[in-house]
């Protein structure tokens, strides 16, 4: 299942990350993740089904995410405005106040997204039941390049939707990087006590 899987995972990732439009980016980004089914469903088993639940249970959560994302977000800013008058000297203190909670709510749910796609710590037990079941040579595809696509368009909803708003996001920010630091502490910590070297 490795080569259709990776036309698959190619395909949508072109589709993600070369379209204008970040609903079809979205869309594309998140279908890349079903990629993963054709590989761990060639593997035999019950562990290969509910190896593919978990992975159809990432995609759907992350795809719906990034799709909520990009259709609340524009909204959100533009209820903003105009309740405070599109133009005036407290455009900025109204969206700030209206849509401030909302943007950061939606800013820690794309950082989630992102972790739970990539499986870092605290979500790596899916990783690791992963790795035990599928050959070697998928993981590249399964660990790495099905979570690109995501990413990437992740990353552009934040730049293009919610920076622009300058909104005080000082304690998601901070929530963000907690979440990093603890992935790279206990990732680090685990590979050092663990013999394991996948």
């Amino acid at each position: 299942g490795l080569l259709p899987a990776t036309l698959a995972a190619i395909t949508g990732g072109t589709v993600a990350m070369a379209s204008a439009d970040l609903g079809v980016g979205a869309s594309a980004a998140a279908a890349t993740g079903l990629a993963a089914l054709i590989v761990i469903l060639a593997v035999e088993g019950p562990a290969a089904v509910a190896a593919a639940a978990r992975e159809l249970r990432v995609t759907l959560v992350a795809g719906a995410i990034l799709l909520a994302v990009v259709a609340i977000v524009p909204i959100a800013a533009r209820l903003a405005l105009i309740a405070s008058g599109v133009g005036s000297d407290s455009a900025t203190d109204a969206a700030s106040s209206v849509a401030g909670p909302v943007m950061g709510l939606i800013t820690v749910a794309l950082g989630l997204a992102v972790v739970g796609r990539w499986g870092m710590l605290p979500f790596h037990v899916r990783v690791s039941r992963l790795t035990d079941l599928v050959p070697p040579e998928t993981l590249p595809l399964l660990l790495a390049w099905i979570a690109v696509p995501l990413t990437v368009v992740a990353f552009a909803a934040v730049d293009r939707l919610i920076a622009p708003l300058a909104l005080p996001l000082a304690g998601e920010r901070t929530v963000l990087v907690l979440l990093a630091v603890v992935t790279l502490a206990g990732a680090s910590l685990a590979a050092w006590l663990h013999d394991d070297i996948r």
